[in-house]
């Protein structure tokens, strides 16, 4: 029964309507046809029977004088009749004592008369009929008919019902589109409807409701459908851009903190490199015995730990002979927070003359060291560790 699943509903319904129809009329004519059957076996059965009464009245006088010519005429008038196949007239002896055959037929009368019936045949019909005189039986009557007539009835009546088969088959057609348009076409709608949200995505689309049967409270329900389905999407769609907008403000935290971060983490990191110079310059006081000897290193470590690309160089010339004062100026100048570059100048490290207009400036510059290194001298008197106060204090190391 795939098929009839598969195919519209339009054709359901007008097969139906034409199976229905079909059914009706079938079972209808049907029984007409076992009525029709029935009542003119019925019929023939009488009339055969009236015909047989009639016959033996009016053969008793020749069966009772012994004329079988005069029986034989009589037997004869039976030609009128189409239907009767053929007759036979038996004495009250059970002998045969006339007969008559149709034409072009071919019949075998049996040898003794039977009981007084009517008994039907698959294609005859066979009578026994007693032949009275003064209340008397002279003798028996046998006739023998065909069924032609009922066949040729019922092949009639088969063509009518053909005829109203066929007549019915095109007044349903016709009147079948019209009459399954109230139920076929809320479903075609909502069909239709359902179709259209599937293929655009829009659950703002309603049924539009035609009928307030079964088919009304389907589209009812289906635009409750639609609605909730719609409420969950907008529901949906506004927690999305919730979301997004939770996302992005989370992403802009996550930005504020890294740079916070990035600024902690550059903090340790001067920290470090603080704590390292210290604990260099600390080693080197405490591991070197002059004053002299110790400058050179502790500029270097001081340059190396502050990444300067001067401080191997500076430190090798700082340990040439003489150069030690010249250090220590320029150190406690810088300490000081009078240097602002990050290499020292370079007539204060190696002695160069500039030109005569920096003389005056040079001079202030040696005065302003000699002060310097004698705050120094003063500073790290007593231990190394104040010599590490004393020429790095806090304000000159990183960070």
């Amino acid at each position: 029964m795939t098929w009839w699943t598969d195919i519209p509903v339009r054709r359901k319904l007008t097969l139906v309507i034409l199976l229905t129809c079909t059914t009706v009329l079938l079972l209808a004519c049907a029984a007409l046809a076992a009525y029709e059957f029935i009542t003119f076996r019925r019929t023939m059965a009488r009339d055969m029977t009236v015909l047989a009464d009639v016959l033996s009245r009016n053969i008793t006088s020749a069966l009772a004088f012994q004329d079988e010519s005069e029986a034989s005429k009589t037997l004869l008038a039976l030609n009128a009749e189409p239907q009767i196949i053929a007759a036979c007239l038996y004495a009250k002896d059970g002998s045969r004592f006339a007969a008559y055959v149709r034409p072009s037929a071919t019949v075998e009368f049996p040898p003794q008369p039977g009981p007084d019936t009517t008994c039907f045949q698959p294609d005859e019909l066979v009578l026994f009929r007693p032949v009275m005189l003064n209340e008397k039986r002279i003798g028996t009557l046998y006739l023998r008919a065909d069924l032609a007539a009922l066949y040729d009835r019922l092949r009639l009546f088969g063509g009518i019902v053909g005829l109203v088969l066929l007549g019915s088959f095109i007044v349903t057609v016709a009147l079948s589109s019209r009459l399954q348009r109230p139920i076929s076409e809320p479903i075609l709608a909502l069909a239709r409807t359902a179709k259209s949200i599937a293929e655009r995505k829009d659950y703002s689309v309603r049924a539009e409701k035609q009928s307030r049967d079964e088919t009304g409270l389907l589209t009812d329900a289906f635009n409750q459908m639609l609605s909730q389905i719609q409420e969950r999407e907008t529901a949906l769609r506004r927690g999305r851009d919730e979301l997004e907008l939770r996302v992005e403000e989370r992403t802009a935290e996550l930005a504020r903190a890294n740079v916070g971060l990035q600024v902690e983490i550059a903090e340790r990191e001067r920290t470090q490199r603080r704590v390292a110079t210290q604990y260099a310059v600390t080693r080197i006081l405490a591991e070197s015995i002059r004053l002299a000897e110790t400058t050179p290193k502790i500029v270097r470590a001081i340059c190396e730990q502050l990444g300067w690309g001067h401080g191997r160089d500076l430190g090798g010339r700082a340990a040439r002979p003489g150069a030690a004062m010249r250090w220590n100026m320029a150190l406690a100048c810088r300490c000081s927070g009078r240097v602002r570059n990050h290499h020292p100048p370079a007539d204060v490290f190696f002695g160069r003359r500039t030109s005569r207009a920096g003389l005056g400036e040079r001079s202030t510059s040696l005065e302003r060291g000699r002060a310097a290194g004698r705050e120094l001298s003063s500073r790290t008197r007593g231990s190394p560790g104040g010599v590490a106060r004393g020429l790095c204090p806090s304000d000159c190391l990183p960070g």
